[in-house]
């Protein structure tokens, strides 16, 4: 997720969640055999990469939600985006 960091580093939870979870792989790695935590790391590699296509769409549908409302108060008309 590079890039996003001055954005998620707003909200206090973000820091503590993150060591957690680098805490929690770290044990796994104790406890697991190296094919068996390869496997884990696939998986969260797979669940990152589907909350950042989560991310992007939401920021897309928000970005172009948002370009709507300005169009439509600039230009003073209303209900363009039902159209």
């Amino acid at each position: 997720m590079k890039g996003s960091g001055a954005l998620s580093l707003r909200n206090p939870e973000y820091r503590p969640l993150n060591r957690k979870i680098s805490d929690t792989i770290l044990m796994w790695k104790d406890k697991l055999s190296e094919y068996d935590f390869q496997e884990l790391e696939e998986l969260l590699d797979l669940r990152s990469q589907a909350d950042s296509m989560y991310a992007e769409a939401s920021f897309v549908y928000g970005f172009k939600l948002a370009l709507w409302i300005m169009i439509e108060v600039m230009t003073g008309e209303t209900e363009l985006m039902l159209k």
